[in-house]
């Protein structure tokens, strides 16, 4: 974490349950083991924000909100000039 360079933080990334797995507690399963098996205090995780069901998901794991990242997309050339 750039604001507190010493700690230690566990980066969790493309954390997935199957579909028709999913509300059956596989996901909280698997973070706890994932818990046991890192030992730091800080755990980061990047949501969608339009993926509501992982936002509740996360937050019920006592996961807060922490920064929002934005971005802008612009036409490329090429699309610029197919539409001109």
């Amino acid at each position: 974490d750039e604001y507190e360079p010493d700690r230690e933080v566990v980066y969790v990334r493309q954390f997935f349950i199957c579909r028709e797995r999913r509300r059956m507690d596989f996901g909280t399963i698997a973070f706890q083991e994932i818990l046991r098996a890192h030992h730091v205090s800080t755990f980061s995780l990047e949501v969608l924000t339009q993926n509501r069901q992982a936002l509740g998901f996360w937050k019920s794991l006592g996961f807060q909100e922490y920064c929002t990242t934005m971005k802008l997309k612009r036409p490329t050339r090429q699309a610029q000039h197919d539409r001109a």
